[in-house]
């Protein structure tokens, strides 16, 4: 089902206030949709100034006609064009719902449409769930997403994908079921039992209703340092989470851990991409971040 912005105001009930909250605290989020490697830099530099105009919102109507003249450029590469459709989704923004609806209908004039329809499709959903005033709404929407990706459409790939990976980054336990049979449909057979076991542990953690930052810590805590693929997946997303939270206790969480970690004797050979600190790193913290935090790792010190 797809809806437009006045529709699901009505029925989802959006608060303005958490829309605001939502505008500043996907900073991190639309940083990470336009680092994109590959592209030429010219292309890159106007999707973050672009971006940036957005969030802060001071001329949204002349950024926003600036950013469809940036889609529907004939020189923009395609990966550039989906990054910034991904970054209008996170912005809790009605004009860019109304946006993406006019793309899905055919009402907005798009070239190359078949590169970023599968991305306006799953973002459209995407930013339903960010405008959401309260998780019944949100569970809506999901709810929506599960039951349009089993409909017959071209786009339902994207859609599913996007429904099965929040409905387990978020905790959502009501959604085990639909999570569980997705799976097995958009995934290859040797990646469905570990996507699984990576989706239920998510879920173990975030849906007992403890505080995020909390919830995590804990995961950090239980799960093993030097575990197979699955847990280092696990230990990867919840830094992740934890540093695109950026509070000061989240930074303390991981700062916690680093320094725990530190003092295990290695019981197998590093791979580094599984290293903790080095994946900090590969994902924008700096040396001097870690080290002001005491924390050394051989990784860094190695230059590696």
């Amino acid at each position: 089902m797809v809806m437009s912005g006045a529709s699901i105001v009505a029925v989802l009930g959006f608060s303005k206030a958490f829309v605001a909250f939502i505008g500043m605290s996907s900073l991190v989020a639309a940083d990470r949709a336009v680092a994109y490697p590959g592209d030429q830099p010219p292309a890159a530099k106007q999707l973050r100034s672009i971006v940036e105009e957005l969030r802060e919102g001071s001329n949204p109507e002349e950024t926003f006609r600036s950013a469809k003249s940036f889609l529907n450029h004939d020189e923009t590469p395609a990966r550039a064009r989906r990054a910034l459709v991904r970054a209008l989704s996170t912005m809790g923004r009605n004009e860019h719902l109304n946006y993406f609806v006019m793309v899905m209908s055919g009402d907005a004039t798009v070239p190359r449409k078949r590169e970023i329809i599968g991305t306006v499709y799953h973002s459209y959903y995407n930013l339903l769930y960010v405008m959401s005033a309260d998780s019944t709404a949100r569970q809506a929407v999901l709810r929506m997403a599960f039951d349009f990706s089993s409909e017959k459409r071209t786009p339902k790939r994207w859609v599913t994908k996007w429904a099965v990976e929040k409905a387990c980054d978020q905790g959502h336990l009501e959604f085990s079921e639909d999570v569980k049979r997705k799976i097995q449909v958009i995934y290859h057979e040797r990646d469905r039992e570990p996507k699984t076991r990576i989706c239920e542990k998510k879920m173990e953690y975030l849906g007992g209703g403890k505080p995020l930052v909390s919830s995590l810590e804990t995961l950090l805590m239980n799960e093993d340092p030097y575990g197979g693929n699955v847990t280092q997946n696990i230990l990867r997303w919840a830094l992740e989470k934890l540093d695109k939270e950026g509070s000061d206790e989240a930074m303390e969480v991981i700062a916690s851990y680093l320094k725990r970690v530190q003092q295990l004797p290695e019981r197998r050979t590093h791979d580094p991409d599984y290293e903790p600190m080095y994946y900090l790193r590969k994902n924008g913290w700096r040396d001097s971040d870690l080290r002001a935090r005491g924390i050394v790792s051989k990784y860094l010190l190695e230059g590696k």
